[in-house]
Parts: structure tokens; sequence; C-alpha cells
């Protein structure tokens, strides 16, 4: 399963406990979430230890509590960035893999390499088919050492595609080369 989402933004001050900067707030959810791993706990399972068929039972039901609060914040989790980034104004395709789907065959893990090591990426089709209009309006190419060379190799990329209207700019955000 894939979406979009808008990222959200924590401030961390020194000494002081992260805030989320925007209108996401998930503490509620993760508390919500831990109530719901204990209510579901196998101890709390009636069955629990009346015999072994009832107690493996009772723990296969907390098993199904994990998978559900994990896959939770799997889409929780990829949505969150430090507030130092918050004029990226970012959104993220955020894309998982749930316990018997398919394998990774159709869309494999592939690798590229970065400034300082290996990166694993996985292609996303930016278009659907005929039928489905394209989901992606403009493209801002983030802050990179030279703007106008990968604007136009993304614009180069989007032609080669058969994609077209899709704006194209370089980001506003200054170059960090860290």
């Amino acid at each position: 399963m894939s979406w979009l989402s808008e990222v959200f933004y924590i401030s961390r001050e020194e000494g002081s406990e992260p805030k989320l900067i925007g209108s996401f707030r998930p503490v509620p959810t993760i508390t919500s979430l831990i109530g719901y791993l204990r209510l579901n706990s196998y101890k709390n399972d009636a069955r629990f230890g009346v015999n072994l068929e009832d107690t493996v039972a009772a723990i296969q039901n907390n098993l199904e509590a994990v998978k559900k609060v994990s896959l939770l914040l799997m889409s929780i989790l990829p949505t969150l960035k430090d507030a130092g980034f918050s004029n990226e104004i970012e959104s993220r395709i955020i894309q998982t893999r749930f316990d018997g789907a398919p394998s990774n065959t159709s869309n494999p893990v592939q690798f590229h390499h970065g400034n300082w090591s290996i990166v694993p990426h996985v292609e996303i089709p930016l278009s659907f088919g005929m039928d489905s209009p394209l989901v992606i309006e403009r493209i801002v190419v983030g802050p990179c050492p030279h703007h106008s060379e990968a604007v136009k190799a993304t614009q180069i990329l989007l032609s080669s595609k058969g994609i077209t209207g899709v704006e194209v700019v370089p980001s506003k955000i200054p170059y960090r080369n860290w």
C-alpha cells in the first residue's frame, strides 16, 4: 500500500520535551495504541493459563494486536522530521508491505550510490495508467549544488516517461553539504 502524506516537523528545544509543529498529533494516537496493546495482552485474556491450547490462542491474539499497532506506527513515523527542515514543506510517499502480501519481486529494492554509502530505494510509478490522472502537479528539486542541471535532469526524466504538464522548479532552501 502506498500513499502521499505531508511531513510533520518536531521542534526539540534544549531541556524540553519535543513539540510537534502543525496539526498532526500522534501522541494521543500512540497512547491509544499502547492502551489497545494492554487490553489485548495475552495476560488479560481469560483463556491464558487455562490449558495449552487456550494459552496459545491468547498469545496469537496478542501477536495480532502487536501487528496492528506496528502497521499504524509504520504509517506515522515516516511522516515526522526535525523542525530544522520545516522550510522544506515536504511530502513523502509512504509505502508499507503487509504480512502475507506478495514479495517485492514486482517492485524490488534497488540501490544507488550516495555521498557516503549505498542507498536502498524502491521505484514508485509516477503515472498509474492511461485512465488515471497524474497525481504530481509540481516537483521541487531539493537543495543541491547545481540547481539548473538537477531541474533539467528531472524534466528529461519526466519526458522520457511520457509525462507532461508537471512544473519543475529548484528549491529555495540553501544547499548544505554536511
